[in-house]
């Protein structure tokens, strides 16, 4: 656990992103997807093992909905979340989903309709690696491992080993990348991971000068999450969260483009 941000450890920093009150710091952002996704994961978290819920759950929307994909007869935790976060294209529909799993995992919270800051993946790309033998038990063991971290109350070294050991063991797989699966985790836990694509990338480089190695492994990830926690931690900027970063990586992007366009 590295120790810096005006004496704080890596575990307070995160401490300090859980005890933040949304709508966000950044205007216009209300952050209303945070907790329900949390909580989702959460309850996602005891099928690991039988995954005959979450499969009937995401064939029960496509089937509805009249998408292709299914019927899906396994499924990694990561897909599942991909289910309203690339399959299907708009806001709107990432409700109706979302609605779907709150009635089927008996989630009681109120459905988010503003997804300001959760990022949108390739349609394309949505099942991330699951038709490749042991993907699917290699994405169960990295979301385990992820959340046992985030949610531990005093952050081990042996717990960040093993999210590393499960984050690398994961990368071997086609469609579990260093950008793919630092978005899937930060679905899972947004205040304590980071998520990772160009837009962040660019973002991190022109607010806070950090760069973003390319291929990161599971200690490398977690080193950079680190740093960026503590970049927010002492600046002066709007962002105070990970999901804060997301919104304004994408807003200086969607400038960049309108200014070429100018």
């Amino acid at each position: 656990m590295n120790d810096s941000g005006g004496g704080l450890s890596s575990q307070e920093l995160y401490r300090q992103f859980q005890a933040a009150r949304f709508p966000s710091s950044v205007e216009g952002a209300t952050m209303e997807w945070v907790v329900p996704y949390g909580r989702i994961a959460t309850r996602l978290l005891p099928f690991s093992k039988n995954r005959g819920v979450p499969c009937r759950i995401a064939n029960e929307f496509l089937e509805r909905e009249r998408l292709s994909g299914g019927p899906l007869e396994d499924l990694g935790p990561f897909t599942f979340f991909g289910l309203f976060n690339g399959k299907v294209r708009t806001d709107e529909k990432r409700a109706d989903c979302v609605g779907l799993v709150f009635e089927r995992l008996g989630i009681t919270l109120p459905v988010p309709h503003d997804f300001q800051g959760a990022p949108h993946l390739n349609p394309r790309h949505w099942r991330f690696a699951d038709d490749a033998p042991g993907a699917i038990e290699a994405e169960w063991a990295c979301f385990e491992a992820a959340l046992a971290l985030a949610d531990e109350e005093d952050e081990t070294e042996e717990s960040r080993d093993r999210l590393c050991e499960a984050f690398d063991r994961a990368l071997g797989f086609k469609g579990l990348g260093s950008s793919n699966l630092p978005i899937a985790l930060y679905w899972a836990r947004p205040n304590r991971y980071l998520a990772l694509d160009a837009l962040m990338d660019a973002h991190l480089a022109s607010a806070y000068g950090i760069s973003v190695p390319k291929d990161l492994d599971g200690a490398g990830y977690l080193d950079l999450v680190d740093e960026v926690a503590v970049a927010l931690a002492e600046g002066e900027g709007p962002a105070r969260t990970f999901p804060d970063l997301c919104v304004l990586a994408w807003r200086e992007h969607a400038e960049a483009l309108k200014a070429d366009r100018a």
